[in-house]
């Protein structure tokens, strides 16, 4: 059974690695366990693999919202074994109660800063010493 944790922990415990240089088709069919509860079959022309870690493990996103962390053993037949599992999506992982308070909160203060007269002054005048050679 795979460990569920949340997705800062499962980012912490993944983190580093590089961009996936294996040739995963010869895992092509092998199954793992994600954090849906769930068995997955993967294949290498639909995985979404997100990273490489060192030590045969990949880091892969799942269609069911969950991220999992499989280790890669075998020499002639292959297993996958589901270490950590995180839901990306989960109303947890979202810190604030409006995560659209960040957007409004730059809008209004880029409004600020491009209605302002200082500004609007700084952005249509050239600064001194240089030529204007086409005005827009």
């Amino acid at each position: 059974m795979v460990k569920i944790v949340n997705f800062e922990e499962f980012f912490l415990n993944t983190m580093g690695g590089r961009p996936c240089q294996l040739n995963t088709s010869i895992y092509d069919g092998c199954e793992y366990d994600c954090g849906c509860g769930e068995r997955h079959t993967f294949y290498s022309y639909t995985a979404r693999i997100l990273r490489e870690l060192p030590v045969m493990k990949l880091v892969l996103e799942n269609d069911c919202g969950y991220c999992t962390l499989v280790q890669i053993s075998g020499l002639f037949s292959y297993k996958f074994t589901s270490k950590l599992s995180a839901c990306v999506n989960s109303e947890e992982n979202i810190s604030d109660e409006n995560p659209n308070e960040e957007l409004e909160d730059y809008d209004s203060l880029e409004e600020e800063i491009f209605d302002s007269e200082e500004n609007k002054k700084t952005i249509t005048e050239p600064p001194q010493g240089f030529k204007v050679i086409r005005k827009i």
